[in-house]
C-alpha cells in the first residue's frame, strides 16, 4: 500500500539492512528470516 507519509516502508528497509548485517556472521542454518507482511492489505 502506499503511504502518505512514507514510515513503514522506511522501517521495513532499514530492518531488512539491520538483519542483514546480523546474519553476515551467522551460519545458514541460524540466520534470521525476514518476511514483509502487510497487515493493511491483507485484512481488506
Amino acid at each position: 500500500t502506499n503511504e502518505k507519509k512514507p514510515r513503514e516502508s522506511i522501517l521495513r528497509v532499514e530492518f531488512a539492512n539491520a538483519i542483514n548485517h546480523i546474519n553476515k556472521d551467522l551460519s545458514e542454518k541460524n540466520r534470521l528470516k525476514f518476511l514483509h507482511w502487510d497487515l493493511h492489505k491483507h485484512y481488506k
